[in-house]
């Protein structure tokens, strides 16, 4: 869901551990060590660990090529 023209908000419905993708409303998304997650947020190997079931908001990356797009930043 769009709140506005570069921030997005769904929530986390599971995230594939290894693959650096967590799925949000339905849609996959990547997200890696790059990725900024403002919040209480535990690290892994790949990137940021995050709970199933809690609200995110977050930005992707711009100009992102491919068919999953990248979080660039997010809040929870």
């Amino acid at each position: 869901t769009a709140i506005s023209q570069d921030r997005h908000q769904g929530v986390i419905e599971k995230q594939i551990q290894g693959e650096n993708i967590i799925v949000i409303s339905g849609q996959p998304y990547l997200i890696d060590h790059k990725t900024i997650i403002h919040g209480m947020v535990k690290r892994g190997e790949t990137g940021p660990l995050l709970s199933i079931g809690s609200s995110l908001s977050f930005k992707l990356e711009k100009g992102n090529i491919g068919s999953i797009q990248r979080i660039s930043e997010g809040w929870l």
